[in-house]
């Protein structure tokens, strides 16, 4: 028996366990690390998702206030107007006042009040002058304040529809500067739940409105809703947080009627009294954490036992140790798989919406201005050198535009906000296009580009742009990735019934090839070869990521064979509707150029263009006098529509966003002046996304011209209209300098 005990307790039985107790509590502490840096990135995650979460929500309440005020201010106008005239016509005024509740669609109604209090005039047919609302305290303020703003009252029940709702008032004075009355617009507080319920908060999360300090943080609005509207019992953390920081923060606290625990952040709406709050629970924030402790538990648990069995059976034999070793590194590659999956699920939230169409429009403000001002120094008598400098800003300048591009291509597709054209579809044109574009560079590695395109059917219907995309990402990786040798773009029909048809295009190299275990990950986002692709060839590692899911959405599928050394072939496939589709016409050899077209045929044509920012303005102005248009400038939409109200102009171009009017209600204005039905206006923004191109187009604009500007594109487009202009013989405005 002693012999036994001596045995156990030798010294390399004790050096086996020492060792497998090291392993263990070593194995420990990286588990124990791992989720303590996971649990603050989750943690730092939600915060940051709060955050931005908040700041769109509290400028889009801010906007809707603006819009409000904007018509409270009209209907005051027109309230003046018609009591200048001697007499207020009661059926105009409520005709005024429903239009006025049309254009602001989140208000319940919008009525004027005498200066007794008692209704008399309103958007609704509710009206009935023995209702007063004298007592209302919104009223009282703005009757004894003669300076009063947009009054927003506290939450209270309407007297005529019985609802819940926030007044929104502004004063009305009489000719003498006395007290007229006030006009006012009722939103309810179930159009803000309405609204927060459209957010992605997760199941316990809640966005709260709020009055600031000067209201006493009455709860104006709540999702889910909580039906304790105007209470002002708020937290102490709460309170200590806005008296140090009044205009947005975060913190973590118990709180609301359900008391859980949740990360808020709150965020002060524009210049309104008026405060939002965004919280995610702890419980949804962590959940995937806690499914990481339970994996990472079970994988310790596992691999202690493992670790004792090793350990015991080293004393055995060879074999059996390193039979334990190959367990052990199964356990660790399968864990690290496994985190590796994890993280590839993660996906683009709202919040990453948001802040990449920022980003876009303020990346493309600047770019346009490097590459504009590289353009007009062209025109310059410059050596050589500098010239071929100005062409490397150039390159860089389109291609971090390239960049920004495939960043919200991605974005969009993930988000499932991609949309589809359903057009013309000429694969001979697309892969000539192609062609085309990488001619230069082929030539200059000596590759050869060869087409084969089997017959297809002769009506094909899809989206002809994003297809091209699809087929240019593969072959642009091909003329990059391919030293010698020839590219063949090919295409041909892999299914065809009565309606539609699968094709499948190819791009074949003969490249440097890919290793199959490398093949796996390269159609996922920012994945590439491996390091020494990065280094000696660059990209961001989204063009395959995009392409498989472009061909996703159209039907299809991607994917790629290739044997190093050899070459790859990339592939993809579409589903086609057949049908008769209009395409576009080809250009043909030795036509002249839009620029020579303008230069030669519209010289003196008068052009406004519309924008807020100098720099832009200077640019433009530059590219449209290359071409000897004469132009007028209008620094934002009010002097835009004032020129047009004196001048005639031949087509203007249009900025989006600008201070004190827009060019979308600048566009509308000058849709409804004479002459400005018919006059082209063309948008020229850096919100380059499919939805302001809609917006746009319901403003009534004309076309779109996204920046950074590309000066042949721009004169193009200028050529199109004016053209059109001058086969219709108008010559837009209503008058003449």
């Amino acid at each position: 028996m002693w012999m036994n005990v001596r045995k156990l307790f030798s010294k390399p039985t004790l050096g086996v366990l020492a060792v497998a107790l090291f392993v263990d509590i070593f194995m420990l502490t990286l588990v124990c690390v791992s989720l303590y840096s996971s649990y603050w990135q989750y943690h730092e995650r939600a915060a940051v998702t709060s955050r931005n979460t908040n700041r769109l929500v509290a400028q889009g309440i801010a906007g809707e206030i603006d819009r409000i005020d904007l018509g409270l201010q009209a209907a005051s106008d027109e309230y003046r107007r018609l009591a200048m005239a001697g007499r207020i016509d009661q059926v105009a005024l409520n005709d005024f006042l429903r239009r006025q509740h049309a254009r602001l669609p989140m208000t319940d109604s919008i009525r004027i009040a005498d200066s007794a209090g008692s209704i008399v005039y309103g958007s609704d047919d509710q009206l009935t002058s023995s209702v007063s609302i004298a007592d209302r305290d919104y009223f009282s303020a703005m009757r004894s304040q003669a300076s009063a703003g947009l009054v927003i009252s506290k939450p209270l029940q309407g007297k005529i529809s019985g609802k819940w709702v926030l007044i929104f008032a502004r004063r009305l004075s009489a000719q003498d500067g006395g007290f007229a009355g006030i006009v006012y617009a009722a939103v309810t507080i179930r159009w803000f739940e309405r609204m927060f319920a459209n957010l992605e908060v997760g199941p316990q999360g809640t966005v709260v409105l709020r009055g600031d300090a000067t209201r006493d943080f009455d709860l104006l609005g709540r999702f889910p809703a909580a039906g304790y509207v105007g209470q002002t019992k708020v937290s102490a953390m709460f309170k200590e947080m806005i008296a140090a920081n009044p205009l947005g923060g975060t913190y973590e606290a118990h709180a609301g009627a359900d008391n859980i625990k949740r990360i808020f952040s709150y965020q002060a709406v524009g210049i309104y009294p008026l405060i939002t709050l965004v919280g995610l629970s702890s419980e949804d924030t962590f959940a995937g954490w806690w499914r990481e402790v339970f994996k990472l538990a079970t994988l310790a648990t596992i691999f202690i036992l493992f670790s004792g069995m090793l350990g015991w059976g080293l004393l055995r034999s060879w074999r059996a140790r390193i039979a334990a070793y190959e367990r052990i590194d199964t356990l660790n590659h399968a864990l690290e798989l496994d985190i590796q999956a994890r993280d590839v699920a993660d996906s683009a939230n709202l919040a990453k919406s948001v802040f990449l169409a920022n980003m876009s429009h303020e990346i493309r403000t600047p770019l346009n201005a490097i590459t504009g001002l590289a353009h007009m120094m062209r025109k310059g008598a410059l050596p050589p050198e500098q010239l071929e400098r100005l062409d490397k800003i150039d390159l860089a300048g389109r291609h971090l535009l390239e960049i920004i591009n495939a960043v919200l291509d991605l974005s969009k597709i993930e988000a499932g906000k991609l949309t589809l054209e359903e057009t013309g579809v000429n694969v001979s044109a697309i892969t000539a296009n192609i062609v085309s574009i990488l001619y230069q560079q082929a030539a200059e590695k000596n590759i050869q580009l060869i087409v084969e395109n089997q017959p297809l059917p002769s009506a094909l219907i899809g989206d002809a742009a994003r297809i091209q995309q699809a087929l240019l990402n593969y072959a642009t990786n091909a003329v990059k990735f391919t030293r010698a040798g020839s590219i063949v773009l090919r295409t041909r029909v892999e299914e065809e019934t009565a309606e539609d048809v699968l094709l499948r295009f190819e791009v074949q190299d003969t490249g440097i090839g890919i290793a199959e275990e490398t093949l796996a990950k390269l159609f996922s986002a920012f994945e590439q070869g491996d390091n020494s692709i990065t280094r000696n060839y660059g990209g961001t590692g989204l063009g395959l990521a995009i392409t498989r899911k472009l061909a996703g959405a159209m039907g299809g599928s991607a994917g790629a064979v290739s044997t190093p050394g050899v070459g790859s072939t990339f592939w993809f496939s579409v589903r086609l509707k057949k049908g008769v589709a209009v395409l576009e016409p080809a250009v043909t050899e030795g036509q002249e150029s839009a620029e020579e077209a303008l230069r030669q045929h519209f010289a003196g044509r008068r052009i406004l263009l519309v924008d807020d920012e100098p720099m832009n303005r200077e640019i433009a102005l530059s590219m449209l006098s290359d071409v000897e248009l004469s132009v007028a400038e209008a620094g934002d939409g009010i002097a835009a529509v004032e020129m047009f109200g004196r001048n005639a102009y031949d087509l203007i171009l249009m900025d989006m966003q600008m201070p004190n009017m827009d060019g979308l209600e600048a566009t509308r204005r000058i849709r409804q002046m004479p002459g400005g039905a018919d006059v082209p206006i063309l948008a020229m923004t850096a919100n380059a996304f499919a939805e302001d191109r809609k917006r746009c187009f319901a403003a009534g604009m004309s076309d779109f011209i996204a920046k950074p500007v590309d000066p042949e594109a721009l004169f193009a487009t200028l050529l199109k209209w004016l053209r059109a202009g001058n086969a219709t013989g108008v010559n837009q405005g209503p008058g003449q300098d």
